[in-house]
């Protein structure tokens, strides 16, 4: 690696790459010729996150060394540039990504001095541990929908599947004495996506194969050094396309798994290959054939087998949890696929179905935890989709989950129901920001997680801290519209409506008809008073969602562009027989001026716990109420 001949200067230090020599005001300090490397590197290079694997090609070029070097030299340059684990001012971790050089930076060129100012983002950060065993997170098993009994020989195949590729990946990723060896001039695996698995003679439906997708990604999650894709992010790409190059470029992955199923009798055969995305070629593949006697025997089997070859690669944590079995009854598994299946429909019949077969699953198996983790999941739906009010749905879902966590008290997704439940109903902002920190200390590749997180840290006005969380999410889940909207609404939050709006451009180029974004696109150009551009965006959002959004955006819209007797008319012509939701009517009334209703209207979103009034503190539309008093005595009672 040969860094350009510049010179930068961030804080007390100075760079100079032409001499390769790093200063403290002015005096000389000694670094080891790859830390100099990986400084002028990440330096070079600040605008954006450099993954593990940039580094290892850019600083250890042609030389076959272990992730952990990165590891060993980071924390040298920490330690000379006098970083400490609570202070990281110019280094930080994006965990299962990489790193990126935050501090601000003078650059000089042929005496030419470029000053530029970067935004300070502040990303949650793992500590820099010098040894070969970083730590695990935890996952809870997510799984596959399943009926008859073909599906039993089904769910021990996804078991098989999960645990040996995860054996295969942290053994060849972390080079332990019985990891294949990596071929020469592949650089280590810090990404993957996971495409659908196939089953072979019509052995399963799409329903399956999607649930053995997700599986295998949750099992690979717990997994600190390798970043993997969400199911959404993978399921719109068919196995077997070969397109690998696309995939990796779209993913932002650098390997790609895939898998076929294929039962002969009562033995089945797992077939995996794991393949780079830059050139298509096989990274490693695995076939396993195994005699099926008996789906719990055989997860046991394939778990010990896992748990003692790694014993020195993984952490006990990460040994613990790749073999846990959260059930021993069959049929009360079988009851939770069902469950999960029609959870993802996320509407209305599903939810209550998935509620109706997750408590028959609990009935076989009180000690179910999965079981009881997504009741809470699904009872925190049913209030955020309006389906029943949040005062019914919510209590339910903070029982659920707190079962769930009585039963593992290391099952993230429980935290993060919890911390909604914290957020948006109860008011407790400390504990829903504790119970938000568990998560992604168990779990930080969980990007719902993240992402729910980030919104929290918005809502409250920590802008940088919500921004990092949001853009680990985003990395984790990089074509999801829906996280790239929310990064835009932490900008909108804090007043920063040009930053969102160019986020929201980002969010329309993944998904043109994206409802939200169009909407959120459209409240900026309100708070910028670009109002022809606003009415044309809140249009598109009201008719691409059937007027879920929109509706009452276009009402306080055309108020605050001073045409309150449009806005009166729109209001007026409101369905009688729709009651409106009080926040909605909150802003609708602010835009009209009358600020004494617009309260009466939160008061009331207060009292039924509508989710839309979390974020009332920083809300740019209700800034015409800070100071009265009633709207005072309202935060306060929120703990604001």
């Amino acid at each position: 690696m040969t860094p350009t001949n510049k010179r930068y200067s961030f804080g007390d230090f100075e760079l100079d790459t032409e001499r390769r020599l790093l200063f403290k005001s002015g005096e000389a300090i000694g670094l080891k010729p790859k830390a100099f490397d990986l400084l002028a590197t990440l330096v070079e290079n600040r605008d954006r996150v450099v993954s593990k694997n940039d580094l290892l090609d850019r600083v250890w070029e042609n030389q076959f060394v272990e992730e952990n070097n990165i590891t060993v030299h980071i924390a040298a340059l920490r330690k000379a540039l006098g970083e400490t684990k609570k202070d990281n001012r110019f280094i930080l971790t994006v965990p299962g990504t990489g790193y990126q050089f935050v501090a601000p930076i003078n650059e000089q060129t042929n005496g030419d001095i470029i000053i530029e100012h970067h935004k300070r983002q502040t990303i949650t950060v793992d500590e820099e541990i010098v040894e070969t065993d970083p730590a695990g997170a935890t996952a809870s098993l997510a799984a596959l929908p399943a009926w008859a009994h073909r599906q039993r020989l089904a769910i021990a195949a996804g078991s098989l599947i999960v645990i040996a590729i995860v054996a295969a990946v942290v053994m060849w990723n972390r080079n332990s004495p019985v990891a294949p060896q990596k071929p020469q001039g592949i650089a280590a695996v810090t990404s993957i996506a996971v495409l659908p698995f196939q089953f072979v003679s019509g052995e399963g439906d799409e329903g399956l194969q999607m649930g053995l997708t997700e599986s295998l990604i949750n099992r690979l999650s717990i997994l600190n050094n390798i970043a993997v894709r969400p199911i959404g992010a993978v399921k719109k790409y068919p196995q077997g396309s070969g397109d690998f190059k696309t995939i990796g470029e779209e993913l932002q992955v650098d390997s790609v798994l895939e898998g076929n199923i294929q039962r002969d009798g009562s033995r089945i055969r797992i077939t995996v290959r794991l393949l780079g995305t830059r050139d298509g070629k096989s990274i490693w593949n695995e076939q396993i054939d195994e005699d099926f006697a008996g789906i719990f025997a055989v997860q046991d089997k394939i778990s010990n087998r896992v748990a003692n070859s790694l014993q020195i690669a993984l952490s006990d944590n990460e040994r613990s949890r790749l073999s846990q079995s959260y059930t021993t009854s069959i049929d009360a598994y079988k009851k939770y696929l069902a469950a999960r299946h029609h959870w993802n429909k996320r509407d209305r019949d599903g939810f209550y179905e998935s509620i109706k077969l997750y408590n028959q699953a609990i009935d076989l198996d009180p000690v179910f935890a999965l079981a009881f983790a997504g009741m809470a999941d699904t009872y925190l739906l049913i209030g955020l989709y309006a389906i029943e009010p949040t005062t019914d749905a919510f209590p339910k879902a903070r029982a659920a989950a707190l079962r769930a966590l009585a039963i593992d008290p290391e099952m993230a997704e429980a935290y993060v129901a919890l911390a909604m439940i914290e957020n948006l109903f109860e008011y407790d902002w400390r504990k829903a920001e504790e119970h938000f920190k568990r998560a992604v200390e168990l779990r930080p590749g969980y990007a719902t997680g993240r992402h729910w997180f980030g919104l929290f840290l918005a809502m409250h006005g920590r802008t940088d801290e919500a921004l990092g969380h949001l853009s680990h999410a985003q990395t984790l889940d990089p074509l999801s519209p829906s996280v790239s909207t929310d990064v835009a609404f932490a900008y909108y939050l804090a007043g920063q409506f040009d930053n969102s709006i160019h986020q929201l451009n980002k969010s329309l180029a993944l998904n043109a008809d994206f409802a939200n974004a169009h909407n959120l696109l459209g409240m900026n150009y309100v708070a910028l008073e670009r109002f022809d551009e606003a009415f044309v965006e809140l249009e598109t959002a009201k008719r691409l969602s059937d007027g879920h959004f929109g509706t009452y955006e276009l009402i306080w819209a055309n108020a605050f562009a001073g045409k309150k007797d449009e806005a009166r008319m729109h209001l007026d012509a409101l369905p009688k027989n729709k009651k409106s939701p009080p926040f909605d009517m909150a802003l609708v009334f602010v835009s009209l001026g009358e600020n004494d209703k617009a309260i009466d209207f939160l008061t009331s979103a207060y009292e039924q716990r509508d989710p839309q009034l979390a974020p009332v503190l920083t809300y740019p539309p209700l800034r015409p109420l800070h100071g009265e008093p009633r709207f005072i005595e309202l935060l306060n009672r929120m703990n604001l």
